[in-house]
């Protein structure tokens, strides 16, 4: 849902992802980026941000994530 909002630019119309696309690629950003928040949640409940806070590797890999999708999406794709 987040992907089709931000591609789509809110348009109706359903979004036509292509594989090896950038669209395809910020897409598996947005599903890596939610299944490693989903895996945090599960692994410490309402700790959430203490799990960051107290891992540097989980930090780093939520930046780089986050990184990569800010990045994919301010030079077009």
């Amino acid at each position: 849902m987040v992907h089709w909002a931000l591609t789509n630019k809110g348009s109706k119309a359903v979004a036509l992802i292509e594989p090896f696309t950038s669209g395809w690629r910020v897409l598996l950003y947005d599903m890596m980026l939610l299944a490693f928040i989903a895996a945090l949640w599960q692994a410490n409940g309402a700790a959430l941000l203490d799990a960051l806070r107290n891992s540097v590797q989980n930090l780093a890999l939520l930046l780089a994530l986050v990184g990569g999708i800010g990045i994919d999406y301010s030079v077009g794709g």
